[in-house]
């Protein structure tokens, strides 16, 4: 937990600015779909639970996995 704090205010120095949690809803979440709870777990580093909680739209990642996220869904949409 510790190094993910650390991560997280690391991630907030170099990247100032507002994230949105509508960006997240409206642009990512729905390209979800096709991910996979590994693939988010690798992307992102929570439990399975958790990622299945934010590809329900109970959770919203922390903005510095948004890119992973966004990454994931874009090569799963490649591949259908």
């Amino acid at each position: 937990m510790a190094r993910r704090n650390e991560a997280s205010a690391a991630w907030k120095n170099d990247h100032p600015g507002v994230f949105h949690r509508d960006v997240f809803l409206k642009e990512i979440l729905p390209s979800l779909a096709e991910v996979t709870l590994t693939q988010m777990m690798k992307a992102t580093g929570p439990s399975s639970g958790y990622c299945w909680k934010i590809k329900r739209g109970q959770r919203i990642p922390h903005p510095m996995h948004w890119e992973a996220l966004r990454t994931f869904a874009k090569q799963g949409q490649r591949l259908l």
